[in-house]
């Protein structure tokens, strides 16, 4: 059996500002999914035969409650509970009961493969070696690479060309648990466990890489939810919506639940629009994710992200590349005298046209 290792160091369920900030990584609504559902479905897709997710109580509570709303969300899925969130080495061990013998997945929950998920399932197939690390194409903007890496990954990734080792993303195999039990002890975080790979390096079977064109990883920028909104919602799949609404035209792929109220509008896609929202006489562009119980009504919104309970009225501009927080509500102001009348929250941003 081959699983997918979740360690969530994070504890989720605290704001943070910006106001639209999600509870936590693993929690940010993309594509009207939170994220962690996103991962559980690629590792899924690549192979992993279940997935074990190490977190705090109270963060495996709330992604718990997150999950329960998918399709096959818990399915497969083995927790384990801590009093408080740790890094990636104590959550490896934390999980050997329940990994015991196997050669399973170390993925972040702040990061994705867009596409071509087969390296990855290579990579869970392979028996021979001890570990397989990742790597991704240097961009203009990376800071230099803090950590070592082992010998023979150093070798294959050089032969790839100038590019990235990804912290948090590795195949590894039950060797791993004993060379964590060399390390000091209380030894954690990414360069612990990079240290326990340089001594599987060591042995015969070694250390192989492979490198991934595709990686997406969060920094908690907004744009980074945004780009990751755009590349998910470039994979929907082309579904019939013929003469459900009637007066409005659908153009592209356009994925609505069946209880969203259209009337009036031009919808193109790739779009997702939620259960429950409701899009009056308003044109929806392209890379738009419209949440549950949205309100879009008189206004354009494109390459954006509405989530749950927010809201655009008689807009006067079109809205691109915006995130509104759950609940947030734009609207326009017909009252003399004309004037802007904002609520913001605290690390909100406005740009104005």
């Amino acid at each position: 059996m081959t699983r997918a290792l979740i360690v969530v160091e994070e504890r989720l369920g605290r704001r943070s500002a910006p106001s639209w900030a999600p509870l936590g990584v693993a929690l940010a609504s993309v594509a009207n999914r939170p994220l962690i559902a996103h991962v559980m479905q690629s590792v899924r897709e690549a192979g992993a035969e279940g997935v074990v997710v190490v977190a705090d109580h109270s963060s495996a509570a709330e992604l718990r409650r997150a999950l329960a709303r998918e399709e096959e969300g818990l399915a497969d899925v083995d927790w384990v509970e801590l009093d408080a969130p740790v890094g990636p080495v104590a959550g490896i061990l934390a999980a050997a009961g329940v990994l015991a013998g196997e050669r399973f997945l170390l993925h972040r929950p702040d990061g994705l493969l867009m596409r071509d998920r087969d390296a990855l399932r290579g990579a869970l197939a392979d028996c021979d070696g001890d570990a397989k690390m990742f790597f991704r194409p240097r961009r203009a903007v990376d800071p230099v690479a803090l950590h070592p890496v082992p010998i023979a990954s150093r070798s294959i990734a050089d032969r790839a060309g100038d590019v990235v080792m990804l912290d948090g993303l590795f195949a590894l195999g039950p060797a791993i648990f004993d060379a964590l039990g060399q390390l000091d002890p209380g030894a954690d975080g990414a360069g612990a466990l990079l240290e326990a790979i340089q001594r599987l390096d060591k042995a015969p079977a070694g250390v192989g890489a492979e490198v991934l064109e595709s990686w997406w990883q969060y920094s908690g920028d907004s744009q980074d939810l945004l780009e990751a909104n755009r590349q998910i919602l470039d994979g929907l799949e082309p579904v019939s919506l013929e003469g459900r609404w009637p007066d409005c035209r659908l153009e592209g792929r356009v994925h609505a639940d069946p209880t969203a109220q259209i009337r009036g509008a031009l919808i193109r896609g790739p779009v997702v629009i939620g259960a429950g929202a409701r899009i009056v006489d308003a044109y929806v562009g392209p890379y738009t994710s419209i949440g549950r119980e949205v309100v879009v009504e008189n206004a354009e919104v494109e390459s954006s992200m509405l989530l749950t309970g927010s809201s655009v009225c008689h807009v006067g501009v079109r809205i691109e590349a915006s995130i509104l927080g759950c609940g947030a509500a734009v609207a326009r102001d017909f009252r003399l005298p004309r004037a802007m009348r904002l609520l913001v929250g605290e690390g909100a941003r406005l740009t104005l046209s």
